[in-house]
């Protein structure tokens, strides 16, 4: 256990389409980030001395249920394949729905069929508009001995947290979404009030 809030459990071998990983499991327990229980860390085999990495919340209906209402399953699969050839580490947070939660993310979906936009959706449940954090990452790469990566993200919060945290991010690189007719009000809120660096 390194730390009361972070405690690491077992490695094993991942076989996956894209390639082997290393799969480790920590648990977290943050007292401010209650829906958030777990990081799963997917890892290449060679690691360079700078990685490139990705920051990833869980998003089940995206990754499981192949939803159009939103990119992240996109990005879950083009981010395992970069890696993989790159050579780096894929970290997957569970932050469901922004950090709120699976039921208050269908809750929101039904506001979002009413016409709200994602955003008005959580206020409407009086939920900040983002709850997640990105800070845990950087203490496990830490443990790992990396001080500075590539980061494969849109979200400017995500560089922002790893280098107050100490972690230097020496290239962005941006991952692209497809759009459809069924996620474009959601892209385009992502980039104009959560200003996601996309072009839609």
């Amino acid at each position: 256990m390194y730390n009361k809030e972070l405690v690491k459990t077992e490695t094993i071998n991942l076989p996956t389409q894209f390639g082997t990983f290393l799969l480790t499991t920590y648990i977290v327990n943050l007292k401010d980030q209650p829906n958030m229980r777990y990081i799963i860390v997917f890892q290449t085999q060679k690691m360079p001395e700078i990685p490139t990495i990705r920051i990833h919340s869980t998003c089940l209906f995206g990754e499981t249920f192949h939803s159009m209402f939103c990119d992240c399953g996109e990005q879950f699969i083009k981010s395992l394949k970069l890696i993989a050839r790159k050579q780096g580490i894929l970290f997957y947070l569970d932050q469901e729905g922004r950090g709120h939660g699976l039921i208050n993310k269908i809750l929101e979906y039904r506001f979002q069929e009413k016409g709200s936009d994602t955003i008005e959706a959580s206020q409407k449940l009086n939920l900040p508009i983002d709850s997640r954090k990105y800070t845990m990452v950087a203490q496990i790469l830490e443990l790992m001995g990396v001080n500075k990566v590539r980061l494969i993200t849109n979200n400017p919060q995500k560089i922002a947290d790893l280098e107050k945290e100490g972690i230097k991010v020496v290239e962005r690189i941006v991952i692209k979404s497809t759009v459809n007719k069924y996620n474009y009000k959601y892209l385009k809120v992502k980039k104009e009030k959560l200003h996601h660096l996309i072009n839609i």
